[in-house]
């Protein structure tokens, strides 16, 4: 069973914050990140604030969580042979799918690595 996790990024700061608490009911979350070197922030922020990013469970080829809005790259069975395609990270219809071939991302033996994501990546 995979660790239900989420990340987020804050509107207002235009950085990913880790997630720590989440408050569904009273629509707010928990989030940290580094302020500087020796020193964490952690803060309370309405949903309206942030965007909330799962973690799929899975990992690219460099061993790095592959959340929701991730924008990778990836060698694809497309039907007749394998190519190699680049798409974002969506949760549809109860599953983790590519945006390319809407098919559900199943194990990181697709040879997937993450290049950035869809806030802090221009022109994905």
């Amino acid at each position: 069973m995979r660790e239900i996790r989420f990340r987020a990024w804050d509107r207002e700061s235009k950085r990913i914050c880790n997630v720590e608490q989440i408050e569904f009911n009273q629509k707010y979350a928990w989030v940290s990140w580094h302020k500087t070197f020796t020193q964490h922030g952690y803060f309370k922020l309405n949903f309206n604030k942030i965007e909330l990013m799962q973690f799929t469970g899975l990992f690219d080829k460099n061993n790095k969580e592959i959340y929701e809005g991730d924008i990778c790259i990836g060698l694809m069975d497309g039907g007749l042979d394998y190519t190699h395609i680049k798409f974002v990270v969506e949760f549809k219809d109860g599953a983790f799918v590519d945006s390319y071939f809407h098919r559900k991302l199943l194990s990181e033996k697709q040879n997937i690595e993450i290049i950035g994501n869809i806030y802090e990546t221009l022109n994905y």
